[in-house]
């Protein structure tokens, strides 16, 4: 009697149920020593954050730039969780808007950094020899430099 290819013979059937197992038991595994790590439950909760906030911004009610003089300087309350400013215009709306603003910056700066780096690198590991230590002694150079903030706040104190 040949077994059909629809069903499995009774040595194949403790295997698939032991690799769904162990799949299964890795992700657990995997969740509760993420949990007990705090730096990174801490890190996913502002990240998680950070995404619900952009998200949030174009649910606001209040036109980040509309203005209203009868409602100068309110302090914080129901309407506006952050008040109003010299304007009359939602805070919190702003402040939202802002963070998209600043998030997405900052994910065009790592985008643009790691299109850079994996091409150097791709061109570094194919060509190899001289090309690679040409492109890593170019790479060198721009690390050899400090950046803008630190050399400023160092001038500053002379």
């Amino acid at each position: 009697m040949s077994a059909s290819p629809e069903a499995p013979t009774e040595t194949q059937r403790p295997v698939t149920r032991l690799r769904a197992s162990r799949s299964s038991a890795g992700r657990i595994t995997f969740w509760r020593r993420f949990a007990r790590h705090r730096l990174a439950a801490g890190g996913a909760f502002v990240f998680v954050l950070l995404c619900l906030s952009a998200v949030a911004a174009g649910l606001s009610p209040y036109d980040p730039n509309r203005t209203s003089l009868l409602l100068r300087y309110e302090p914080p309350s129901l309407a506006h969780p952050f008040g109003t400013d010299d304007l009359g215009r939602d805070e919190l709306t702003r402040v939202l808007l802002g963070g998209r603003l600043s998030l997405a910056v900052g994910i065009m700066a790592m985008l643009v950094s790691l299109l850079i780096g994996t091409t150097v690198g791709a061109i570094a590991g194919h060509y190899g020899g001289l090309v690679d230590s040409l492109l890593m002694r170019i790479t060198e150079m721009f690390l050899a430099f400090p950046d803008r903030k630190s050399t400023r706040l160092n001038s500053s104190h002379t």
